[in-house]
């Protein structure tokens, strides 16, 4: 049995994988990152702060995190 961390959790893990990529899917994020400085990174450029679909996106993406 493998040690729990982060990249396991949110990016080797077969149903957290699914559940990830498919929140990435639907928010137009780049499926292929695998780590989560890159997803920070990825969702910061992608998602202004004045834009009104950036609460729908932290939404979903808090959502994604806490279900996993």
């Amino acid at each position: 049995m493998t040690p729990e961390s982060i990249s396991q959790l949110f990016f080797e893990c077969h149903y957290s994988k699914y559940t990830w990529g498919l929140c990435k899917l639907k928010l137009g994020l780049n499926p292929m990152v695998t780590n989560l400085s890159e997803e920070a990174a990825q969702i910061n450029a992608k998602f202004k702060p004045k834009d009104g679909t950036t609460v729908l996106a932290k939404l979903a993406l808090s959502g994604a995190i806490w279900h996993v």
